[in-house]
Formats: C-alpha cells, sequence, structure tokens
C-alpha cells in the first residue's frame, strides 16, 4: 500500500521554497537529530546561492549526478559507487550527499528530480514564477508519499509515482522538486510544487486533494504490483474486471459506517446502517425534539420502518424486525442520541417494545441500491467547485481594468481638490495683504478682515462638499457578492450555485429556508426520492415558451409559461402555485425539469388530486419517469398500458357472410340432408356447441339438426359465462338476450322442446 499526506500550509504568508528544497534534501536527518552533532564540521552550503545563506550548517553537502548515485536497493545491498563530480543537467534527475560525516561513515545519497533548469537555482526560478501572481501569499505545496515496511521500489519507479501524483492532483505542468527518503523504516518521497503555473501565472490551489492523492495511490499500487490499503478509495474486483472505487457510501460524511455496511454499498446494495440513518433517522430526531416523548412511541416510530430497539450489551442496537439473521447496528450510529445514556436520561429507565403486531409503512431491503451515488455526488461537489473557481476568475479578471481606472479618477480628484483649496488660501492671503495695505480707517478694515474670513470658511465648506459629491460620484468596483447576485439574475449556472451556497452558509437564513421548506413539502410539487442536496447545481432550463426570474437572495428560480407562472425551483424540490397545479403545460415542463435534476425516480408531494393528475400527465406524455408512491404508480402504469379497443358494430354484410360460414359449418356435422333452424322465443335448444364464426354461433342438437345463434344475444354475460365450442348447453331466449344453462352429453338428441 502507499499512503498519501499533504502537509499543512503556514497561512503567515512566509512560505519558503528555500527552505522547502532544504528540507527535502536532507535524507537521513531524522528528528531529534538535526542540531549539533559531534564530529559534524559545515563546509559549504549544499547550494552555492544567496537563496540559502541562512540555510542550519548541518544540511551543507555537495552536489552529485543522479547517474553517479546508488539506487535505494543498491544501497542496501552495499553495492555503493564512489561519488564522482557534480554534473548539471537541464531538468534532470540529481542527487544529493547530505552532510560531512566523521572519518569512516559513509554519507547517504538524497536522490531528487527537478523540471525547473537545475537543484541549484530551483527555488529562485519557483520564487520569481511565483512573484508573477501578486495575490497568491503561500506558493508552496508540500506532500509525500509514503511505501510500507517491507516494500521499495527504485529511485526512478520512486520519481515516476511522484509525476503521477502531481498530475493527479491538478499540478500538471507546474514546477516541483521531490527527494527520496530512506532514513526510516518507510521508504518516502517528498514531493515540494509551486502553485503557480510557469507560463499562465494562475495558482492552483487543488479542491479535495486527499482524495485525489487516495484515488492516485490505489492506482499506482496497481502499477507498480504493491499491496492495497482502504483509505477513502478501495481496490475492487468486478465482472472479472479490477477496479478503483470509493470505500465508503459518503465521502463527506463524519460517521464511518461500518466496514460490512462499506462493502455492501461498493456492491450497489443497501445497508442497514445507510437504511436506519435515511428516513428513519429523521423520525426519530423529530421524536426527540418534541415535549416529552415516551419509550412507547419511539418503538412505534421505529416499528413504521420495520425496526426494533433492543438492549445488546452494555448499550442499544437496532434491528430488523423481518430479518432475525441481519447484523444489528449501534443505536447511536443510527442517532447521536440514541446511545444508552442518553436515551434513559430523556425518557427514564428502558422499556422493551410491546409485544404488539405493528404493520410496517417501510422495510429495509438489503437489495435496494444506496439512494445516493456517492461518486457522482462528489463529482457533482467538484464541478461546482471548479464553476465557482471559474467565476471567481472571470471576476477578478473584470475587476482589474476597473480598479486602476477607478485609482486614477480618485488620484485625479485628490489633485484637483488639493489645487483648489491651495487657489482658495492663495486668494484669502492676497487679499488679507490688500486689505492691511489699504489706506482705510481700522474700523474698515476689521469689518473687511472679518468679512474674508467668513467667506473664506464658506468657500472650503463648499469645497468639502463638493469633494464628497465627485468622491461618490466616482464608479466603486461591485462586491464580488453583489456582481455574483447579479449574475444569478441574469441565469449564469454557478452563479445560481453560488448564491445557494451563500444561503446554506448563513445559519440564520438557512433556518427560515428550512422552515419554509417545511411548509413547502406540503404544496403540490416534485422532489428527488430520499436525501436531496440542498446546494443542488443552478442549471436553468430553456423549454419552448418558457421565462425565469431568479431571486438574488436565495437563488430560487421562478418559471413562467406563456407569460403565467408555472413552478418554482427551490433547489431540494419544485413547486406549484395556483392554477399551475392543475395545467398540463406547467406540469408537463415541471416532470422535464425534475427528470433532468433528480433522474427517473420521482417523489410528487401535495394533494391526491394533484399527484394523480402528474401522473396523467406522464402517461399521456409517454414520460420515463416513476413516482415513489406505490398507488400513483400503478395508476401511471395502468395509464400508460394500451387500452383496448371497442369492438366494430357489425354492418349488415358481416351479419350475413357470418350467416353463410355458420350454415356451412353446421352442414359439415348434419350433412346436406339436414335441417339448420334459428331459435325462437319461448323455445330451448339442447346440445354441443360444434363451432362459431365471427357473428355466430353454431349448436348440433341431433345429427340430422343445427341451430345457429347470434353472438351478440350473449353480450349482456361476463366472458366466463359466454357460450364457447365444445360446451353441452341448454339455451333460451328471453327479451332477445340469450340464457345458457350446463347439461350432461345426452345419449340421444331429441330435437326441439316446447
Amino acid at each position: 500500500m502507499a499512503l498519501f499526506r499533504v502537509f499543512g500550509k503556514r497561512n503567515d504568508g512566509r512560505s519558503s521554497f528555500a527552505k522547502l528544497v532544504s528540507y527535502v534534501a536532507r535524507g537521513d536527518e531524522k528528528e531529534g537529530h538535526t542540531k549539533g552533532r559531534e564530529g559534524h564540521k559545515a563546509t559549504a552550503p549544499l547550494i552555492d546561492s544567496e537563496l540559502y545563506k541562512d540555510m542550519p550548517p548541518h544540511l551543507y553537502g555537495e552536489l552529485v549526478s543522479l547517474s553517479d548515485a546508488p539506487t535505494l536497493g543498491d544501497a542496501e545491498h552495499g553495492q555503493e559507487r564512489p561519488a564522482k563530480p557534480a554534473e548539471k543537467t537541464l531538468g534532470g534527475m540529481q542527487s544529493l550527499s547530505m552532510g560531512k560525516r566523521p572519518q569512516g561513515q559513509q554519507a547517504a545519497k538524497v536522490p531528487i528530480e527537478t523540471n525547473c533548469l537545475d537543484i541549484e537555482t530551483a527555488a529562485h526560478e519557483m520564487r520569481a514564477v511565483a512573484a508573477m501572481n501578486g495575490r497568491v501569499k503561500d506558493p508552496v505545496y508540500h506532500c509525500m508519499v509514503s511505501l510500507p515496511t517491507k516494500e521499495k521500489l527504485t529511485a526512478a519507479a520512486m520519481f515516476e509515482i511522484a509525476r503521477e501524483t502531481i498530475k493527479a492532483i491538478g499540478f500538471e505542468g507546474h514546477q516541483y522538486v521531490a527527494a527520496i527518503h530512506d532514513d526510516t523504516n518507510n521508504q518516502h518521497i517528498h514531493i515540494g510544487v509551486n502553485r503557480v503555473h510557469p507560463e499562465t501565472y494562475k495558482a492552483v490551489y487543488p479542491n479535495r486533494d486527499h482524495y485525489k492523492g487516495a484515488k492516485a495511490m490505489r492506482e499506482l499500487e496497481l502499477r507498480f504490483g504493491l499491496s492495497h490499503d482502504r483509505g477513502a478509495y478501495a481496490v475492487f474486483e468486478r465482472d472479472g474486471k479490477t477496479v478503483v472505487d470509493w470505500a465508503s457510501k459518503d465521502p463527506n460524511s463524519k460517521e464511518k459506517a461500518p466496514a460490512k455496511a462499506r462493502d455492501m454499498e461498493v456492491h450497489g446494495r443497501e445497508s442497514l446502517f445507510s437504511y436506519a440513518r435515511a428516513e428513519p433517522r429523521k423520525a426519530v430526531s423529530e421524536l426527540l425534539k418534541s415535549n416529552a416523548p415516551t419509550w412507547a412511541e419511539l418503538h412505534q416510530v421505529m416499528g413504521r420502518y420495520g425496526l426494533e430497539l433492543r438492549t445488546k450489551g452494555q448499550g442499544f442496537a437496532v434491528y430488523d424486525k423481518a430479518n432475525q439473521e441481519q447484523t444489528p447496528i449501534k443505536a447511536s450510529d443510527m442517532h447521536e442520541a440514541m446511545s444508552k445514556a442518553r436515551l434513559e436520561k430523556a425518557l427514564g429507565p428502558f422499556e422493551p417494545a410491546p409485544q404488539i403486531e405493528q404493520q410496517a409503512e417501510q422495510t429495509y431491503n438489503p437489495e435496494r441500491a444506496p439512494k445516493r451515488d456517492p461518486a457522482k455526488r462528489a463529482q457533482r461537489a467538484e464541478e461546482r467547485a471548479d464553476q465557482r473557481r471559474q467565476l471567481r476568475e472571470l471576476y477578478d479578471e473584470g475587476k482589474k481594468p476597473l480598479v486602476q481606472e477607478t485609482a486614477k479618477q480618485v488620484q485625479a480628484l485628490k489633485e484637483s481638490i488639493a489645487q483648489r483649496a491651495k487657489d482658495i488660501t492663495t486668494s484669502a492671503q492676497a487679499e488679507r495683504k490688500a486689505i492691511y495695505t489699504a489706506d482705510e480707517a481700522p474700523a474698515t478694515k476689521k469689518a473687511r478682515l472679518s468679512l474674508l474670513a467668513a467667506e473664506t470658511a464658506k468657500q472650503r465648506a463648499e469645497l468639502r462638499a463638493a469633494a464628497k459629491r465627485e468622491r461618490a460620484a466616482i464608479p466603486k468596483v461591485q462586491p464580488f457578492r453583489e456582481w455574483v447576485a447579479d449574475q444569478a439574475e441574469a441565469g449564469h449556472p454557478a452563479a445560481i450555485s453560488q448564491v445557494r451556497g451563500y444561503l446554506y452558509a448563513d445559519k440564520r437564513k438557512l433556518q427560515k429556508w428550512k422552515q419554509a421548506d417545511e411548509l413547502r413539502a406540503t404544496m403540490p410539487g416534485i422532489k428527488g426520492p430520499g436525501p436531496v442536496d440542498m446546494e443542488q447545481d443552478g442549471q436553468l432550463w430553456g423549454i419552448a415558451s418558457m421565462t425565469y426570474q431568479v431571486n438574488r437572495q436565495t437563488g430560487d428560480v421562478r418559471y413562467q409559461i406563456a407569460g403565467r407562472e408555472a413552478f418554482t425551483d427551490y433547489g431540494k424540490r419544485l413547486t406549484f402555485d395556483g392554477q399551475a397545479s392543475t395545467n398540463e403545460a406547467a406540469i408537463l415542463a415541471g416532470l422535464q425539469v425534475a427528470q433532468a435534476k433528480f433522474g427517473q425516480a420521482l417523489e410528487l408531494t401535495g394533494t391526491d388530486e394533484f399527484k394523480r393528475r402528474v401522473a396523467e400527465v406522464a402517461a399521456k406524455q409517454g414520460l420515463r419517469v416513476t413516482f415513489t408512491d406505490p398507488a400513483i404508480e400503478q395508476y401511471r402504469q395502468q395509464l400508460t398500458r394500451p387500452q383496448p379497443q371497442p369492438e366494430r358494430a357489425a354492418t349488415a354484410e358481416d351479419m350475413a357472410r357470418s350467416k353463410r360460414e355458420a350454415d356451412q359449418l353446421a352442414r359439415q356435422h348434419i350433412g346436406q340432408a339436414g335441417k339448420i333452424q334459428v331459435l325462437t322465443e319461448g323455445a330451448t335448444a339442447r346440445g354441443e356447441i360444434v363451432g362459431e364464426t365471427a357473428q355466430h354461433l353454431v349448436q348440433r342438437v341431433s345429427p340430422t339438426l343445427a341451430v345457429t345463434h347470434e353472438k351478440a344475444r350473449f353480450a349482456h354475460l361476463p366472458a366466463g359465462q359466454r357460450p364457447k365450442p365444445g360446451q353441452h348447453l341448454a339455451i333460451s331466449y328471453a327479451d332477445s338476450k340469450g340464457k345458457t344453462v350446463p347439461i350432461q352429453p345426452p345419449a340421444r338428441g331429441k330435437g326441439l322442446t316446447r
């Protein structure tokens, strides 16, 4: 197995490529042995550069080419080659001999690979590239890949693992330095990467890099024949193929499912753990929040879902009532408030479930697939993150020239205000000087100086007010959140998703949203079955003649058809207001949007009348959807089945043709000399039905007598009671309707009787 680890960011703006390169080059220094060793004489830095002038003396060493450095496997067998002078190669692999050792002690070799021009200048090159993106405060990315104790690879293989890991995380094409360490029981390789791309100068902050790294580890284990470990991803055999897939149902879940539950869901089956944590968990949570819940109420809620709470060991466990062989789960796994201590504190001493048969509304079925596909859910989350990152970049690109233009206008206004203030001061000084030199009475001068001071104060006050107005008139850069709201209103999918993300992050608004959603759950609407991400993708659906309006605060989308309200997309569900709940066009558009958002299986809310109306529209339009309500789904299937066409009324020509054919059939049984009659009211014909045509039945009464009957006379009888060939019947007519009575086959036919 291979272990992937990401080292945390400093988050203080003091990341250093030089220190990172120095650290990864320290191949034999174990923690606690990096300072002040006796016999260690510092001679010169490992890399002769000003960038490394602050490097601790114990990290000094000499640079040799990789071709002269033994592989780690060779070093184990004592086949180390003598070191040769350094050979600097362009972007090649190099090895560092670390530290001057006491006489007789061999220095360890640290194989290093970089795609920079040279290992000596790697840190300088990375720092120069990072400086091209002024927004990046922490350009250093540091991770490690470690092998298990008993497994080792050659340097070339380890460097290939490093390159594939860099690519998997999302740093393909970025500058990096990788160094192999063999100073512990586990061979491992440190990887230092520059977040800033050397060509685009865009910074990369990998999303979910620990998951990407875990998946890359499983794939590299397969390639290099290493043993496998179960991390976020695991290796499985499916349909004869080896695949790498999620090891758990939900990578975002803090609760770790039991191993058997994870194994079931990896193979597409729902575990009792997941079943209990879905709808049953919600019902139990609501009960425990109510006033003074009781054990009886808790057992009743559990029973509704086919579950039972019992004591097991020192705690409680949840059992499947329908299958006693099913392994139970811990009660606290179903809900954290269901531990023995917390339940007995809330409900009192434990009371077992009463032995009363309760009809379960829903039961656990292990063959049912999990309601959410964790891989698809993770993929959607990653796609949303990428879209939002692109949205931010779009804002930053548009913001940059505006910031520059605003700065120019602000600077120009400052200079203008300063000049006007200077002009006021200069004018006042000149006027004051003129007053002092004027040949006027002292009282006059005093009055004029007072008026000048008042006028000057007035001008300065007017200048301040003008400056404030002019500053306010300068266009300001729109804040990102406000800009996102504008984009969402204009229909940008990523912006709609971002607005919903803001709502989810705002606890107070989210609480109000959830309360409103509880009310919407009773309205005519459509949603996906089971749990649905609150932060659904903000896609707009362009159906003919349909328009929309986006709520800037919540990301909700209101759709109209031909100018009339159709439905509202709240992310988790669609709801229909007023007349839209009966409008076929609105329901059809809502079904198409719901199918695109939630898939084929849909859950309907609202009145039974609305649900049946939706089923009718789905059946009429031939939509490939199913409904979670069994009664509504059965109704939809009934409407979808081909309906029998009513029989076309027989014409006179049809009747004549059928009578001729019936007579011919009768002659086959009584001969040409026999007699064919039509039964009249009050008479009874006893005998075997020997044949039929399209509109007639033929009954042989005796070897020389037959009767033909019109099938229409028996149309009032149920299908199972109508005469059929091979039956022996007594047939009579009353009010033009035929009546049949089964009889035993006679020894001799008596013909007609009255």
